[in-house]
C-alpha cells in the first residue's frame, strides 16, 4: 500500500505539473506569485487522483499476491506499469482525439448509423487496449532493470535522498524557464497611432449565424427554400470558412472579431476562475485535459467562483472598437466579449442585456436594473424592456411552423421559460424569443441610428442543433422516439428558413451601398454518444459558412484561381478595409482581395499601421452575479458546462 501512495502521488504530480506548465505558457501569465500558486493548484488537482488510483492499484496487486508470486521488488514496477496502462486508457478514450465519447460522424465517413459507430468504437477500445497494455510491458521492463535490487538500506536511502532532490528542483526551475518565457513574449510598450479614416470607407452590416453550416444550408438551397440568401450568394462571394479547432464559441468569435488567435486575444474558454490567493482569473485551457472538469467539480462545491469570460478577458481591440475610435457610428447585437458595454460612437447591446432583462421582469432580481452597464449608452436597457416582453414568448404559431406541435405541447409553453434537458420544446422556445429580441430590438436600433458598422449575433441555430439533430438523423442515436423525430424531425431545417426571411428584413433595413458580411464561427454535425446528452456538435472545428455582398463586393467570386480559403482570422482585417481603417501589420489575417472589386483594390488600396491601441477602459465598476449565473445556466443547459 505504503508503494501504491508513493507511486501513484508521484507519477500524478508528475502530468501535473506538465499540464501546469503548458498553461501557463499558454496564458502568458507574467506574474511570478501568481503562477507559483497556479502550479501548485494545478500539481495538487492531478495529485490526488493519481493517489487514488496508487491506492486502488496496489489494493489490487496485494488481491492477487495469494494466487500470483510477486517478489517484493517486482511490486514498485509493475505498480508504475499499471499505472501507466490505466492513465493511457483514460486519455486515450476521454481527453485524446481518439475519444470514444462526442465522437463526429464527419470523422469515419464510412460509417452512416449507431450501431455502426459503436461496433467501430469497440473495435478502438480493443486496439487502444493492446497499444497500452504494450506501452505498459515495455515500462515494467524499463522500470525494472533500472530498479535497485538487493541494495543495502544505507545505499536505498542515499540514493532515494536524491531522487526527491531532483525532483523537488526541477518544478521550480522549469517553472522560472516559462515564466523568463512569457516576459520574453511581452508586446514592446509603443505607442498607437491615431487611428482615423485612411480610404474609401463603405458601411458594413456583418450578421453571425452562430453554427450555420453549410451541410444543411445547401439543400435548403438547391429546393428553393432559402430564396434571400441564395440573392445574396448570387450577387456576391461564398465559401466554407476554416475555423479553428477546438471548434469553441467563446475563442472563435473573439478572433473574428478582432483579427488576433486566443493566445493574443487572450479568451481561452466560456468561463474564468477565480481561485483563493491567485490574483488573476484563470480560464482552463481549450484543449482535453481534465483541468476543465475538474475546475466545474470545485466550482459547484463552492471552493472557486466561476464566471463567464467577458471583454475584462480580452487583451485587444475589436473592429467596433477601431471603428467608433476613428469617428465612425458603430451598432452592436449580442456576441462574445461585448459585457461590460464599453463606450463606444453609437450603440452597443451587450450579451448580459438579455439576461438582466429576464431578471427584472421576471422578478427574481428586483434590482437588476439599478446601475446598469450591459448596454451603451446605459440608458437604452429601459428601453429594451419592451422588446423583451414583447418577445420573451413567442406565439403558438411561429412555433408550430418550426415543429409538428399538439394541443397539449402548446399548453406547456407558459411554463418552459428556460431550457430544461430532455425537453426540446424548451430549446426552441428559449432559441426562438432570444433571436427575435435581438432582431426586433436590433433593427429599431439600426434604423434609429444608422451605423456605419453594425453587427447581429443570432446563436438560436446553435442552441437548437445541439439537442434537436438527433431527430434530424434518428439512424446516428440510439432509440430515438418516432413521435419526437415526427415533431422535431425537421425543426432544425424550419429554422433555417425562419432566419432566411429574417435576412430579407435586414437586408430590406440596410440601403444599397451598405455590404453585406454573413458568416457563422463554425460548422455542425452529428456526433456519436455526445456529452450531458448531445446529438449535434462542433468541438472538432467543422468549417462555418461566409457570404459577402455588396457596392464594394466582386458579383460570382470565388477561393478559385488559386487564393488560400477564408478563414475567421481574416474577417477582421477585411472589414476594417471595407470601412476604410488602415490594417495593422501584426494581424494574423489577411485581406480577402478575391472577393473584393479590382477597381475598389486599384482606387483605394489598402493602408497599414504597425499596430493598434488596447481596447478602451471601463469606466464603471463590474457587479453581475446574478446575471453571472443566468449566464452559466443557460451554458449549462448548453452542454458547454
Amino acid at each position: 500500500m505504503q508503494w501504491g501512495i508513493v507511486i501513484g502521488a508521484a507519477l500524478g504530480a508528475l502530468v501535473g505539473e506538465g499540464v501546469a506548465l503548458f498553461v501557463l505558457e499558454s496564458l502568458q501569465w507574467t506574474q511570478f506569485f501568481d503562477c507559483l500558486l497556479l502550479n501548485l493548484f494545478i500539481i495538487v488537482l492531478y495529485c490526488l487522483p493519481g493517489l487514488g488510483l496508487g491506492i486502488l492499484l496496489a489494493s489490487f496487486i496485494n488481491h492477487l499476491k495469494p494466487h500470483i508470486l510477486i517478489r517484493e521488488e517486482r511490486e514498485p514496477p509493475l505498480l508504475i506499469a499499471l499505472w501507466v496502462f490505466v492513465a493511457l486508457n483514460v486519455y486515450a478514450h476521454l481527453l485524446s482525439p481518439l475519444s470514444s465519447v462526442g465522437v463526429p460522424y464527419e470523422r469515419n465517413g464510412f460509417v452512416e448509423s449507431f450501431y455502426g459507430m459503436l461496433f467501430w468504437t469497440a473495435a478502438k477500445v480493443i486496439l487502444v487496449g493492446l497499444i497500452a497494455t504494450a506501452a505498459a510491458w515495455l515500462t515494467s521492463i524499463g522500470v525494472q532493470l533500472g530498479w535497485p535490487r538487493r541494495r543495502s538500506p544505507r545505499w536505498r536511502k542515499k540514493h532515494a535522498g536524491w531522487g526527491w532532490i531532483v525532483a523537488v528542483i526541477a518544478g521550480p526551475l522549469l517553472l522560472i524557464v516559462v515564466w523568463v518565457h512569457n516576459l520574453t513574449k511581452l508586446p514592446e510598450r509603443l505607442d498607437a497611432p491615431v487611428l482615423k479614416v485612411a480610404g474609401l470607407s463603405s458601411p458594413v452590416l456583418m450578421i453571425g449565424w452562430d453554427g450555420a453550416t453549410w451541410d444543411v444550408i445547401d439543400p435548403l438551397l438547391e429546393q428553393g427554400k432559402m430564396p434571400h440568401l441564395k440573392q445574396l450568394i448570387d450577387r456576391g462571394y461564398r465559401a466554407p470558412l476554416q475555423t479553428i479547432k477546438p471548434g469553441l464559441s467563446a475563442l472563435i468569435w473573439p478572433e473574428i472579431f478582432t483579427g488576433k488567435p486566443p493566445a493574443q486575444h487572450g479568451l481561452q474558454a466560456f468561463t474564468a476562475y477565480h481561485i483563493p490567493l491567485i490574483g488573476k482569473a484563470f480560464q482552463p485551457p481549450p484543449q482535453r485535459t481534465g483541468l476543465a472538469t475538474i475546475l466545474r467539480v470545485l466550482a459547484r462545491l463552492h471552493l472557486v467562483q466561476a464566471r463567464p469570460t467577458s471583454a475584462l478577458d480580452r487583451r485587444v481591440a475589436t473592429v467596433w472598437e477601431l471603428a467608433s475610435e476613428a469617428g465612425l457610428k458603430v451598432g452592436i447585437m449580442d456576441g462574445y466579449t461585448t459585457f461590460p458595454a464599453r463606450e463606444v460612437k453609437g450603440y452597443l447591446v451587450s450579451s448580459h442585456a438579455y439576461p438582466r432583462l429576464r431578471l427584472a421582469v421576471s422578478g427574481d432580481s428586483p434590482d437588476v436594473l439599478e446601475e446598469a452597464y450591459e448596454v451603451y449608452p446605459p440608458e437604452l436597457l429601459v428601453g429594451l424592456e419592451k422588446e423583451y416582453q414583447e418577445t420573451a414568448s413567442p406565439s403558438p404559431d411561429l412555433l408550430r411552423r418550426l415543429a409538428d406541435l399538439n394541443e397539449q405541447d402548446v399548453e406547456q409553453l407558459p411554463e418552459l421559460d428556460r431550457m430544461i434537458r430532455g425537453r426540446p420544446l424548451s430549446y426552441l422556445k428559449a432559441v426562438v424569443a432570444h433571436d427575435l429580441f435581438r432582431l426586433r430590438a436590433g433593427r429599431r436600433l439600426w434604423q434609429q441610428y444608422q451605423p456605419d458598422f453594425s453587427f447581429y449575433f443570432l446563436n438560436g441555430v446553435d442552441g437548437l442543433q445541439h439537442y434537436t439533430w438527433r431527430y434530424r438523423e434518428p439512424e446516428k442515436s440510439f432509440r430515438v422516439s418516432s413521435a419526437q423525430v415526427k415533431k422535431y424531425g425537421q425543426s432544425i431545417d424550419l429554422y433555417y428558413q425562419w432566419l432566411d426571411e429574417q435576412l430579407a428584413g435586414l437586408v430590406q433595413d440596410a440601403s444599397e451601398q451598405v455590404n453585406i458580411v454573413l458568416l457563422s464561427d463554425h460548422g455542425h454535425g452529428p456526433v456519436f454518444l455526445g456529452s450531458k446528452g448531445k446529438s449535434g456538435d462542433h468541438g472538432w472545428g467543422p468549417d462555418g459558412i461566409l457570404v459577402l455582398a455588396g457596392p464594394q463586393i466582386r458579383s460570382g467570386a470565388s477561393t478559385k484561381n488559386g487564393s488560400p480559403p477564408p478563414h475567421v482570422r481574416d474577417i477582421a482585417p477585411t472589414v476594417l478595409y471595407l470601412l476604410g481603417l488602415p490594417v495593422a501589420e501584426d494581424l494574423s489575417g489577411r485581406i480577402l482581395s478575391e472577393a473584393i472589386r479590382p477597381e475598389r483594390l486599384q482606387g483605394s488600396p489598402p493602408q497599414r499601421v504597425a499596430r493598434y491601441g488596447p481596447p478602451p477602459t471601463l469606466t464603471k465598476p463590474r457587479k453581475s452575479d446574478s446575471v453571472d449565473q443566468e449566464i452559466l445556466e443557460r451554458l449549462r443547459a448548453l452542454g458547454y458546462l
